[in-house]
């Protein structure tokens, strides 16, 4: 009980938090929020939105998100897929994509240029 009391209000900060968001950036931050409360203890990661301008000219129908989890004063350990700081892209389709390492950085970069991906 206490748990999804818990799980609650963060996702009700999150959302009052975002409240003069952009529906586009709203619905990631949802799509987001939702994958994140899948993984156990992930909701102890803050999530930041990347509001670069060269990214959203580049990718202008994706939403890049950054998920940290806090590392100071007193650093927490990430759950089991996630690091202390995490990328994440939310698909037009609404797919939610971690990209943990260079490759799949990579590979997310070279399906998107190439057109095999959205």
């Amino acid at each position: 009980m206490a748990v999804r009391t818990v799980l609650a209000l963060c996702l009700a900060l999150l959302t009052i938090g975002t409240a003069g968001a952009p529906a586009a950036e709203q619905r990631g931050v949802e799509l987001l929020a939702n994958k994140l409360a899948e993984l156990k203890r992930a909701k102890r990661g803050r999530m930041v939105p990347v509001s670069d301008a060269a990214a959203a000219r580049a990718f202008p129908a994706h939403a890049f998100y950054v998920v940290r989890i806090r590392q100071y004063p007193m650093a927490a350990v990430p759950p089991a897929p996630l690091a202390a700081n995490n990328l994440f892209v939310v698909k037009p389709d609404g797919v939610v994509e971690h990209l943990r390492d260079a490759r799949a950085r990579s590979g997310f970069l070279f399906n998107v240029s190439t057109g095999k991906a959205q």
